[in-house]
Protein backbone atom coordinates (compact mmCIF):
# COMPACT_ATOMS: atom_id res chain seq x y z
CA UNK A 1 0.00 0.00 0.00
CA UNK A 2 1.32 3.28 -1.07
CA UNK A 3 0.80 6.10 0.91
CA UNK A 4 0.63 9.86 -0.98
CA UNK A 5 1.39 13.21 0.41
CA UNK A 6 -1.37 16.04 0.52
CA UNK A 7 -0.22 18.62 -2.10
CA UNK A 8 0.50 15.97 -4.89
CA UNK A 9 -0.25 15.55 -7.96
CA UNK A 10 -2.25 12.29 -9.28
CA UNK A 11 -3.99 10.79 -11.44
CA UNK A 12 -8.04 10.66 -11.59
CA UNK A 13 -9.48 8.27 -9.03
CA UNK A 14 -10.63 8.21 -5.55
CA UNK A 15 -8.35 8.72 -2.40
CA UNK A 16 -8.67 7.83 1.12
CA UNK A 17 -7.75 10.20 3.75
CA UNK A 18 -6.49 7.95 6.94
CA UNK A 19 -6.33 10.47 9.58
CA UNK A 20 -9.73 12.94 8.38
CA UNK A 21 -11.96 9.50 7.56
CA UNK A 22 -12.49 11.09 4.29
CA UNK A 23 -12.52 10.23 0.56
CA UNK A 24 -11.51 12.61 -2.16
CA UNK A 25 -12.80 12.03 -6.01
CA UNK A 26 -11.33 13.69 -8.88
CA UNK A 27 -13.45 14.10 -11.88
CA UNK A 28 -12.75 15.68 -15.39
CA UNK A 29 -11.78 19.21 -15.27
CA UNK A 30 -10.14 19.42 -11.43
CA UNK A 31 -7.35 19.75 -11.30
CA UNK A 32 -6.09 16.18 -9.64
CA UNK A 33 -4.02 17.82 -6.41
CA UNK A 34 -4.70 16.34 -2.99
CA UNK A 35 -6.08 18.56 -0.38
CA UNK A 36 -4.24 19.34 3.02
CA UNK A 37 -0.30 19.57 3.14
CA UNK A 38 2.44 17.36 3.80
CA UNK A 39 1.00 15.70 7.23
CA UNK A 40 -2.22 14.56 5.19
CA UNK A 41 -1.68 11.12 3.95
CA UNK A 42 -4.08 9.30 1.08
CA UNK A 43 -3.96 6.08 -0.17
CA UNK A 44 -5.59 5.24 -4.00
CA UNK A 45 -8.30 3.27 -3.49
CA UNK A 46 -9.39 0.65 -6.59
CA UNK A 47 -12.38 1.26 -8.12
CA UNK A 48 -13.45 -2.33 -7.47
CA UNK A 49 -13.50 -1.55 -3.91
CA UNK A 50 -15.26 1.82 -4.09
CA UNK A 51 -18.45 0.34 -5.62
CA UNK A 52 -18.66 -2.46 -3.33
CA UNK A 53 -18.21 -0.56 0.06
CA UNK A 54 -21.27 1.60 -1.33
CA UNK A 55 -23.65 -0.91 -0.65
CA UNK A 56 -21.84 -2.54 2.09
CA UNK A 57 -22.45 0.52 3.79
CA UNK A 58 -25.82 0.95 3.24
CA UNK A 59 -26.48 -2.47 4.52
CA UNK A 60 -24.89 -1.49 7.53
CA UNK A 61 -27.19 1.28 8.60
CA UNK A 62 -30.67 -0.75 7.68
CA UNK A 63 -29.21 -3.65 9.66
CA UNK A 64 -27.64 -1.73 12.29
CA UNK A 65 -29.43 1.81 13.39
CA UNK A 66 -33.19 -0.14 13.72
CA UNK A 67 -31.21 -2.61 15.77
CA UNK A 68 -29.45 -0.14 18.02
CA UNK A 69 -33.23 1.67 18.47
CA UNK A 70 -34.69 -1.17 19.34
CA UNK A 71 -32.17 -2.17 22.31
CA UNK A 72 -32.45 1.14 23.51
CA UNK A 73 -35.66 0.94 23.89
CA UNK A 74 -35.84 -2.47 25.13
CA UNK A 75 -32.94 -1.43 27.80
CA UNK A 76 -35.23 1.76 28.61
CA UNK A 77 -37.97 -0.29 29.58
CA UNK A 78 -36.44 -2.63 31.70
CA UNK A 79 -34.85 -0.11 33.53
CA UNK A 80 -38.53 1.83 34.35
CA UNK A 81 -39.97 -1.18 35.02
CA UNK A 82 -37.16 -2.21 37.57
CA UNK A 83 -38.07 1.43 38.82
CA UNK A 84 -41.94 0.65 39.56
CA UNK A 85 -41.29 -3.11 41.05
CA UNK A 86 -39.03 -1.66 43.55
CA UNK A 87 -40.79 0.96 44.15
CA UNK A 88 -38.34 3.50 42.76
CA UNK A 89 -35.24 2.12 44.54
CA UNK A 90 -32.75 0.37 41.74
CA UNK A 91 -29.53 -1.92 43.10
CA UNK A 92 -28.86 -2.62 46.60
CA UNK A 93 -27.57 1.36 47.45
CA UNK A 94 -24.21 -0.34 48.80
CA UNK A 95 -21.47 1.38 47.61
CA UNK A 96 -18.15 -0.41 47.86
CA UNK A 97 -15.12 0.55 49.39
CA UNK A 98 -11.79 0.31 48.88
CA UNK A 99 -9.04 -0.31 50.58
Amino acid sequence: MKWIKGGATVPRGVYFNARMWEFVQFEKGEPPILPGDEDAKYVKVPAALTLLAGPLGGLVFVIFLPLVGIVGLATFLVYRVAKFVTGGKTGNGVVARTR
